[in-house]
């Protein structure tokens, strides 16, 4: 297990959390804090690839 798999499988993870909060309009202060962290959760991940490479 490397890094960059880790990252991968939780920059999924962040954005099916998102996915799933899509389908419940009535937290949208809450759809829209998921959606930050998973952007900042793709952005950490996406060096960490990057770097691993």
């Amino acid at each position: 297990m490397t890094r960059s798999t880790i990252a991968k499988i939780s920059i999924a993870a962040a954005w099916l959390a998102v996915a799933l909060m899509m389908l419940i309009p009535e937290e949208k202060i809450l759809v829209f804090f998921i959606g930050f962290v998973a952007l900042c959760v793709t952005c950490l991940g996406g060096v960490t690839i990057i770097k691993d490479r």
